[in-house]
């Protein structure tokens, strides 16, 4: 097998990861937090009632699926570049079936549809996974997929649900405007607002969408006082940010970051978006600031292009968070702050976390835009790199002296455990706040693959969480994959369950801190806590990051 198909299949679904009109009414907001109850007697095998009307579900052996699920109205015509609408009403049973639309993204490179389904604007939808028997309500789950906030979709096989619903959780995948659609500002945009909500409209998408699970989620069993939020990559990255939302204060009460990335991340403001939002429109022709002249535009001439991503590798960030129009941006409502530094002064959403990352995170392949796209994203060039230490990198370069590697191997470890100690931080913080957390680092190497990929590469944990091994890899996983498959879906359940992730027959895990820093380390072998990072390093890194002040 070459290194772009096992790339490809080791990562699956989620390899992308980042740096980084006149007269119309607002939209309206959302309808107030009252939840759809479950019947006592459901008159139609698989069909249950939300706000919107009936939907007829497709029963498994053990779970009913809903798919295509709307939860805010299409965002097209008028509805473009707004905040989401209420969903509309439908008349008789709704088939949910089949999947809705993904979200309008380039159909490039390895990022290709992925999912087999159509992209298109109208796509605000979740997937919905319930267990057919469950003891009272059961806790709720919900994936945020990956993909750099430019790509992705709730739909793609990786995140099939089904497995994890078995274990008594409703699974929930959200779909989010994207890209373009879903980042992206312009001063006749802004003009319009008269709420100031613009810009980040890919994060109101989440917050809509989470009120929407508050609203219906009993109506499959779910308890709407039991929501986890977990993600991988840039959905992990965005959970980071729904923390440091008050918007998002009692939509979900626990998180799972796999693989956050970017949690120390220099965001633009809304009037820097602004003109380079601008810009791009020039770029595809609109020179006036009439909101009706963008929103004329069509799908494919507001989509990025080949050209596009090939001039943000050309930028020192070498990522799709180099693309300036599609970044997430301080827009003075929703986001006021870098992540970290909102949890510096303590002012996040205080919930119970688990937290890791993977060994090889920042695993770097395939490096033409061809192959796959714009990976590395958060690894920087070695100069780079070392110039950021600044006056700290003769500190820090010393506490690696005793490793006989070259400078490039030696610039990728520096910069793994630079995110190591972020992620560690993070957890502290919260537990600092009353909350408790959980740090693990991911090393499983799927079965066949050991040979070609020594280590864990980003995103290789998401079959193992979701049990999708046929689909990613197109083969029944063997015993030893299906057991630590079983051992992370055990942690994760129990932590939706109670907060806390162990159970009885798993290693313990302890809480994490700082002090300590106990982690849990999961391999092909059985679970070990163990201290990972050297108490010197982790100084060091805090010193580095302005953390320890």
């Amino acid at each position: 097998m070459n290194t772009r198909a096992i790339i490809r299949a080791m990562v699956g679904a989620s390899i992308a990861i980042a740096h980084f009109s006149p007269g119309c009414a607002s939209a309206p907001e959302l309808p107030s937090r009252q939840p759809v109850s479950k019947p006592a007697t459901e008159p139609k095998p698989g069909v249950v009632t939300v706000e919107s009307g009936e939907l007829r579900g497709t029963p498994l052996e053990e779970v009913t699926r809903y798919l295509g699920v709307p939860y805010a109205a299409p965002p097209v015509g008028e509805l473009r570049w707004r905040p989401p609408a209420p969903p509309l009403k439908w008349q008789g049973v709704r088939d949910a079936s089949k999947p809705g639309y993904d979200c309008a993204q380039p159909n490039l490179g390895i990022f290709a549809n992925f999912s087999g389904v159509e992209a298109r604007e109208d796509c605000l939808t979740v997937n919905i996974w319930a267990p057919n028997r469950t003891a009272g309500t059961a806790p709720v789950m919900v994936w945020l997929h990956p993909g750099a906030l430019n790509f992705g979709s709730g739909s793609w096989p990786a995140f099939d649900g089904e497995q994890l619903a078995r274990r008594g959780v409703v699974l929930v995948a959200i779909n989010y405007r994207l890209g373009q659609f879903g980042f992206f500002a312009h001063p006749a945009l802004t003009k319009e607002s008269a709420d100031g909500l613009v810009g980040n409209y890919g994060f109101m998408d989440h917050l809509a969408a989470l009120e929407w699970i508050q609203r219906n989620i009993a109506a499959f069993g779910g308890d709407p006082a039991n929501v986890t939020l977990f993600g991988a990559s840039d959905g992990a990255n965005t959970i980071a940010r729904l923390l440091t939302m008050p918007a998002a204060k009692g939509l979900f009460h626990k998180g799972i970051l796999q693989s956050p990335l970017t949690l120390r991340q220099a965001l633009p403001t809304l009037a820097e978006q602004e003109a380079v939002g601008k810009k791009f429109a020039e770029s595809r022709g609109v020179t006036s600031d009439d909101p009706a002249a963008l929103r004329a535009l069509s799908m494919e001439q507001v989509l990025l292009t080949t050209s596009d991503l090939e001039g943000a590798l050309k930028g020192e960030a070498h990522s799709l968070g180099s693309l300036p129009s599609t970044r997430p941006m301080i827009d003075g409502k929703l986001i006021t702050a870098d992540v970290i530094d909102v949890f510096r002064e303590q002012k996040q959403l205080a919930i119970p976390l688990i937290v890791g990352t993977n060994v090889k995170d920042l695993y770097q392949a395939l490096p033409t835009v061809a192959d796959v796209l714009v990976l590395p994203f958060a690894l920087n060039p070695e100069p780079i790199l070392f110039a950021q230490l600044g006056p700290h990198r003769e500190r820090i370069e010393k506490l690696y002296s005793s490793a006989s590697a070259p400078s490039s191997v030696l610039s990728e470890t520096i910069q793994i455990d630079r995110i190591g100690v972020m992620v560690r931080y993070l957890v502290d913080q919260m537990r600092r706040k009353g909350a408790a957390g959980y740090v693990y680092r991911f090393d499983a190497v799927a079965s066949g693959f050991s040979g070609a990929i020594e280590h864990a590469t980003h995103a290789a944990e998401i079959p193992y969480v979701f049990g999708t091994f046929e689909q990613v890899f197109g083969r029944k996983p063997p015993p030893s994959d299906r057991e630590v498959s079983d051992r992370l879906q055990r942690y994760w359940v129990a932590f939706a369950r109670s907060g806390n992730p162990n159970e009885a027959g798993l290693v313990e895990w302890p809480a994490y801190d700082l002090t300590v820093d106990q982690t849990l380390q999961i391999t092909n072998e059985l679970p070990v806590a163990l201290r990972a990072l050297e108490q010197e390093k982790i100084v060091a890194y805090l010193d580095l990051l302005g953390l320890n002040k």
